[in-house]
């Protein structure tokens, strides 16, 4: 239980199976550390460009407060990628690691069939990582969605083992990439 997948975070996200995809991604102030939330917002957009137009995305970025992408879901076609690129490169590290807002939005009002999180550390939420596996499946009764993690350090035991359990619990993967040496 909890095991990793080691990957580069340039192949992380790998868009191929599933049609609806939703990208929930930590910008808290430890992201600044080994450029990760730029490496992280890089490996997105490569992501998103090998969307096909019948598969959808939306994004979100969480801090203390969850942002998401401005509009609605958004079809794989370059031109609503294109508009989305600006957005996702605006955001900046700062703040706490609390992914709570984007997770419940993302289930309740987009309802997609694979969701992506990417934290490079601890949840610090009221409860923490018991509180963000807790929500997950309380929304994925039936595990209708697929929910891969990813730990983005230099130390995997440095990112909240949750991620491995929420992996497993609802039917995706976990994977692993290091930020540095």
């Amino acid at each position: 239980c909890g095991g990793y997948e080691e990957t580069d975070i340039d192949q992380v996200f790998d868009p191929k199976d599933g049609d609806y995809h939703v990208f929930i991604i930590d910008k808290s102030g430890s992201m600044r550390h080994d450029n990760r939330l730029r490496r992280a917002q890089s490996a997105l957009i490569n992501s998103l460009q090998l969307l096909s137009p019948k598969k959808k995305f939306y994004v979100y970025f969480f801090d203390r407060h969850s942002t998401g992408m401005p509009g609605s879901p958004r079809r794989g076609f370059a031109h609503d990628i294109d508009l989305c690129i600006d957005w996702i490169n605006s955001m900046n590290p700062g703040g706490t690691t609390n992914p709570l807002g984007s997770i419940s939005d993302a289930f309740t009002r987009i309802q997609p069939d694979t969701i992506w999180l990417l934290t490079d550390g601890h949840f610090n939420c009221p409860g923490r990582g018991t509180a963000v596996r807790q929500l997950i499946n309380e929304l994925n009764a039936g595990n209708r969605v697929t929910v891969n993690t990813i730990g983005f350090h230099r130390n995997p035991e440095r990112v909240d083992p949750v991620l491995g359990v929420i992996a497993q619990e609802n039917g995706g993967s976990y994977f692993f990439s290091r930020s540095g040496q």
